[in-house]
């Protein structure tokens, strides 16, 4: 089974998907993904339970675009639980940050992902 990630985002401009993938006590070090593949519910199964999407392309034409994706808050992999003050932060915080920015953000609930503006949307499992 592949790793799980506590978050996948998706860019504003290029709809590039990215991740993080969850925390592992055993294997310590943070861990991303990277895709330009767009079909980003290809990637929704990869999720952990309560883990995030977090979809950046409806801020795509809003003018403080590149400074929030450079200054975004450093991840920590974990789904809960921030370490130090903003430098290191969990998938929840990460979410709820760019939620405050008007980003549509989802999260994994069973076999879907429920979206901040109510939509659903059932995770296939593509067996990647």
């Amino acid at each position: 089974m592949e790793k799980l990630c506590v978050q996948i985002s998706i860019g504003a401009w290029t709809e590039a998907v990215s991740g993080t993938y969850l925390w592992d006590n055993k294997n310590p070090g943070l861990s991303y993904f990277e895709s330009y593949d767009t079909r980003v519910e290809r990637f929704y199964a990869r999720l952990c339970e309560g883990g995030y999407v977090i979809d950046k392309t409806v801020l795509a034409d809003h003018p403080e675009i590149t400074h929030w994706a450079i200054m975004q808050p450093l991840e920590n992999g974990r789904l809960e639980g921030d370490l130090g003050a903003m430098d290191c932060i969990s998938a929840t915080t990460l979410a709820l940050w760019w939620l405050k920015r008007g980003a549509r953000v989802g999260r994994r609930i069973g076999n879907m992902i429920v979206w901040n503006d109510g939509t659903q949307e059932e995770i296939i499992d593509y067996g990647e």
